[in-house]
């Protein structure tokens, strides 16, 4: 709130660009600048980070973000869905996330536009095709497990989020430590991959970064516990970002686990609008902030839901432990997912005779 106030802005005003801008690019480590105070700012404002260990990852980035600005190009777009043998969270979000969403932006478009890879083809080999290699698109959708380790384990800080693919072959064939030729990290980006004007979305555990203490543990009515010994954005997202051979113009991706509550509800069943949408409006060309605003949009009404279950049991509602604990974690995982780059960056498309103009100001 004092950063607001400082700026002369009230909290839940919606944004007036004449104090404060409506795309805002946090520049730093989460440490420094931590990820609730991303969060915070995202409900009303289209907010970015960048983080890189080496100075020269920023002028990478900037270079390819200038680069992308000056040209166009063919629309093309991914999706990538593993479904492991033996796993329902997998097989839940082939089927209900990817299958979707991928029809239905395929429908409206030039045949050909858009792949979709699921199962069998969604493999660590592929997918290094479609991340810098001969089939990268302009935009990509993965849908797969993030790799989780425990706390201080030597692998965590530089493999965290990595995406576990589908040559793991499932919880039931697999029951030992899980290797490095299954999973795709930032050490597998070839040297060689050209990203530029490339924008990913990453639907896994960590595939953006990682807080030092969990922030499901009231989703058990526990204590939060350390799950890192600090935080820290993904290396993937960071080395897709600052490639030597030109970066991605921005990662989509989420802090801590990923839950299918994003994309179905008990009682309901699939629900995926807010993605939908999202899709829809980096189609259009639209900047990558704005296009995301469906998901903070989700998170604010799961907050004031909660926030009002909360005040009746106040007032002496008997409380559901289960309602509450499913409000809480679907507010936190819809929270949780961060743009990583410049929230002002966008597709710069020609779509057959189609030019995508640029969005109103």
């Amino acid at each position: 709130m004092d950063f607001l106030v400082r700026h002369r802005v009230t909290p839940g005003q919606p944004a007036n660009p004449d104090p404060m801008p409506y795309y805002l690019l946090l520049v730093g480590d989460p440490e420094a600048i931590p990820f609730r105070f991303q969060y915070m700012l995202d409900v009303v404002y289209a907010v970015g980070r960048l983080h890189f260990d080496a100075p020269e990852d920023y002028q990478r980035y900037a270079e390819s973000v200038v680069a992308s600005e000056r040209g166009r190009g063919r629309y093309q777009a991914a999706f990538f869905g593993v479904r492991n043998p033996d796993d329902r969270a997998t097989h839940l979000s082939a089927e209900h996330l990817i299958g979707p969403l991928a029809a239905d932006l395929a429908a409206g478009l030039p045949q050909g536009s858009v792949r979709t890879l699921v199962g069998e083809q969604a493999t660590k080999a592929r997918l290094g095709q479609l991340l810098g290699g001969e089939e990268t698109p302009t935009l990509l959708f993965t849908a797969t497990h993030g790799m989780g380790f425990p706390n201080g384990h030597p692998r965590q800080l530089r493999q965290q989020g990595a995406l576990l693919c589908q040559d793991w072959p499932g919880p039931v064939a697999w029951r030992g430590a899980v290797p490095e030729a299954f999973y795709f990290a930032g050490d597998d980006l070839a040297d060689d991959a050209r990203l530029s004007g490339l924008v990913v979305f990453m639907f896994a555990c960590f595939s953006a970064g990682t807080p030092q203490t969990d922030d499901f543990a009231r989703q058990a009515l526990g204590t939060p516990a350390a799950i890192a010994p600090r935080a820290f954005v993904g290396r993937l997202p960071m080395r897709l970002l600052g490639h030597p051979r030109g970066g991605a113009l921005a990662v989509i991706g989420h802090v801590e686990r990923a839950w299918s509550l994003s994309f179905r509800w008990p009682g309901v069943g699939e629900q995926v609008d807010a993605y939908r949408e999202m899709l829809r409006r980096l189609q259009a060309g639209q900047p990558v902030g704005w296009a995301v605003e469906p998901l903070n949009d989700r998170y604010a009404a799961l907050t004031t839901q909660l926030e009002m279950e909360k005040e009746e049991v106040a007032y002496g509602k008997v409380p559901d432990d289960l309602t509450l604990s499913m409000l809480w974690t679907a507010r936190n995982d819809a929270r949780n997912s961060v743009v990583l780059g410049d929230p002002a960056v966008r597709l710069r498309l020609d779509l057959r005779s189609q030019t995508l103009l640029d969005p109103p100001e």
